[in-house]
């Protein structure tokens, strides 16, 4: 099998945690050769239907509700990420998003004492490495390698995220979540909701974000006003969020259940 996923100029380690999962579970089976693996991402849509050959559907959910492609003989469909991804395919078996497998190949350490917040690959990193750093957290950047990025979230009792696979991967390792609508909303518009409900449900959770406004840098003075107001209101917001712990974890019995599931797949 070859692993087919998405992958933007920007390193993105959502999407790179398809080479880091595939072969631990798959070992020999991915060589690069015949069938398409399509196991983490937003990609079920029209760029499958380009593909030449098989597709195994192994995790992989919609980007939204519109325009569902047409499962012909080509496709091998074993599950799909959530719900709301499920509907729209007259209700194949959903799972969940395969990165909880996280927790298979990376060893649950004891919690660290920093909270941290996992930015949106396409947001202004230097802007959240700015907030965290006032704020006195630890910022990760979803720019970085898989293994940097779980060991940073490793050391953390509770994280924010942007990325929702900085959330799937706080929640394989067990540690405690707030997922964050910023850029990352405007950016994906209808997908940003659709993907994070499709998800969370999955995991019999509420998709219940911190809704903060999109900050970035700023070259001209009226600007810098505005940016600054912007930055006060989502540090007090975030500091709210801290002190309230509003933050979620998935039901350990119901997490050993999904990863069970999708290993007998």
């Amino acid at each position: 099998m070859k692993i087919y996923f998405y992958r933007a100029e920007e390193e993105n380690f959502g999407d790179e945690l398809n080479l880091s999962i595939w072969p631990k579970v798959f070992g020999d089976y991915i060589d690069g050769d015949g069938q398409y693996l399509c196991g983490i991402g937003s990609i079920l849509d029209s760029r499958l239907c380009d593909l030449d050959g098989k597709k195994i559907i192994f995790g992989v959910g919609a980007r939204g509700p519109g325009n569902p492609i047409v499962f012909d003989d080509t496709f091998d469909v074993r599950f799909v990420r959530g719900p709301r991804t499920a509907v729209l395919y007259d209700g194949v078996e959903f799972i969940t998003d395969p990165g909880i497998l996280i927790a298979e190949f990376k060893e649950v350490q004891p919690r660290g004492s920093a909270i941290g917040l996992v930015g949106y690959f396409r947001s202004d990193q230097t802007v959240w490495r700015e907030v965290c750093s006032e704020m006195g957290m630890q910022y990760i950047s979803p720019n970085d390698d898989v293994e940097t990025v779980l060991q940073r979230i490793s050391e953390c009792k509770r994280v924010f995220c942007e990325a929702m696979h900085g959330a799937i991967a706080a929640d394989a390792l067990r540690i405690p979540w707030r997922p964050v609508s910023g850029f990352n909303a405007v950016h994906e518009h209808e997908t940003h909701k659709f993907k994070w409900e499709d998800w969370c449900h999955s995991m019999d959770l509420e998709f219940d974000p911190l809704k903060l406004p999109p900050i970035w840098r700023q070259s001209n003075l009226r600007s810098k006003v505005a940016a600054s107001i912007k930055r006060k209101y989502v540090l007090r917001k975030i500091d709210k969020d801290i002190k309230d712990d509003s933050f979620f974890l998935s039901d350990n019995k119901l997490f050993r259940i999904k990863v069970r599931r999708i290993l007998s797949e």
